[in-house]
């Protein structure tokens, strides 16, 4: 059986990492904070002292990490990645990064004797190790097909969208959807509350409209918000940066990402985008209200 490195092993990699220790598979684990690693050491896991280390171990390597820059560090850097990895060895991208960077890190990669292939990971971290989680696959199909066993370890689908390059876009893309509808939501939202309609009254729309969000937005109006992280926000801001690249125009999408900020700027409780949005909303009416006295 292949053995498996996954580099990367916080909210999301950690339990990615577990479903494939229940799967059977040897698993080598790196990441900087050792706290984590000696949580999965104790679950069956051993643990590797740095990328290239890991790399030198593993027949496939899953990198599920933060922004660009560091992928890039982890992957091709000193002690990284491809210093240790095996020819023919195969590099799973899982992080939220732009379709750019992984192309990018797909030519270094094969340049040095490997393979290369995408997973954008579709769900949240508390539906991982249920497997509800859902992911996007992009390369060369036959080395896709190759990795199907170890990702559907992970998962409930892994559905192939294309060449490299494709999975992170449709990522970005899913999330610039998300981002949009949210906000569009709380807006008319706190509209319909400014103008003396119910949450009761508002929700029964959703439900006829958006049936899927009504539930989440109902825990959200009754003050339960899920603090685990969201890379929404992030993917929203990859999205707008290749849309000014290309100079194509997006009123909504920069409108949405410039709403985005100011929120984060005024929240600094680390809660999910809905939640975190919808914070911004609230305080929104609050002040339009005072402005009425």
């Amino acid at each position: 059986m292949q053995t498996i490195g996954m580099i990367g092993i916080g909210q999301m990699g950690a339990p990615m990492a577990r479903n494939l220790l229940k799967g059977g598979y040897p698993v080598n684990v790196y990441d900087i904070n050792e706290k984590q690693m000696e949580l999965l050491a104790l679950a069956g896991a051993k643990k590797s002292i740095d990328a290239k280390d890991l790399a030198v171990q593993s027949d496939v390597v899953i990198t599920v990490l933060t922004w660009p820059h560091v992928v890039e560090e982890v992957i091709l850097g000193p002690k990284g990645v491809v210093e240790g990895l095996k020819r023919g060895a195969v590099a799973i991208e899982c992080s939220s990064i732009d379709h750019e960077t992984s192309l990018r890190l797909g030519q270094k990669v094969e340049a040095a004797g490997g393979r290369f292939m995408e997973a954008a990971l579709m769900g949240r971290p508390n539906t991982i190790e249920s497997k509800e989680l859902d992911i996007l696959t992009a390369g060369r199909k036959e080395t896709v097909q190759e990795c199907d066993p170890v990702l559907n370890t992970i998962a409930r689908n892994a559905l192939y969208v294309g060449e490299l390059g494709a999975a992170k876009l449709l990522k970005i893309a899913s999330a610039m959807l998300n981002a949009t509808e949210t906000a569009v939501t709380y807006e008319v939202l706190t509209w319909c509350l400014r103008n003396g309609i119910t949450q009761e009254g508002f929700l029964e729309i959703v439900r006829h409209r958006r049936p899927r969000a009504a539930d989440g937005l109902a825990e959200i109006l009754k003050g339960r918000y899920d603090t685990s992280p969201s890379w929404v926000a992030k993917d929203l801001y990859h999205g707008v940066k290749i849309a000014g690249a290309k100079e194509m125009p997006t009123p909504i999408l920069s409108t949405v990402n410039a709403i985005t900020n100011l929120a984060k700027l005024q929240n600094k409780e680390g809660y999910r985008f809905s939640e975190m949005l919808w914070k911004y909303y609230e305080r929104t009416l609050k002040t339009s209200r005072k402005s009425d006295d």
